[in-house]
């Protein structure tokens, strides 16, 4: 007696949510180092205008700096500035990999969308995964552009600390 066929879904199915889920994922860690890196652009520039502001106001004033805070500052400026760099990196566009409208093509023809539907999940499946393979390595390139950023932006704003300390004790 031949058995009723499954309601249940196949492994395929199972694992092709799977698959969907991950690569909707990547897409909203692609969006956020892309709006993270915006960020770091953002507060670098105004860092960068606080810093020149402390230089207005100290020279208006007729007050000298030392060469080593003048050192100290320049060098806060080149980090910040480096730092709004890897941020516009995190930001690059870059090729992300999806389904060609060849394969798409090619999967509707006739004699593929007749098959059976097992071989053709598991195709599908396989497409998917390059696609999210192609994304993780893109992000991964965007979390270390985003990560050298912020560490530039804790160097300089630490040397933009120091500085402020050492034109208050007179250094």
């Amino acid at each position: 007696m031949p058995t009723a066929p499954s309601t249940e879904p196949n492994a395929g199915t199972i694992y092709g949510e799977l698959i969907e889920k991950l690569i909707t994922e990547e897409g909203g860690r692609k969006a956020s180092f892309e709006q993270r890196g915006i960020t770091v652009i953002t507060s670098s520039g105004v860092f960068v205008s606080l810093v020149f502001g402390i230089g207005a106001v100290a020279t208006s004033q007729h007050f000298s700096v030392s060469a080593s805070v003048r050192t100290v500052l320049s060098v806060a400026v080149a980090a910040f500035a480096l730092a709004a760099v890897a941020g516009i990196v995190a930001n690059w566009p870059m090729k992300y990999q999806d389904l060609t409208l060849e394969q798409l093509e090619k999967w509707v023809t006739p004699t593929l969308w007749e098959k059976r539907a097992d071989p053709a999940a598991r195709r599908a499946a396989e497409a998917r995964v390059n696609v999210l393979r192609r994304a993780r390595g893109r992000n991964a390139r965007k979390a270390r552009a985003l990560i050298t950023a912020m560490v530039l932006q804790v160097i300089a704003i630490g040397l933009v600390a120091a500085a402020v300390v050492l034109i208050a004790v007179g250094a």
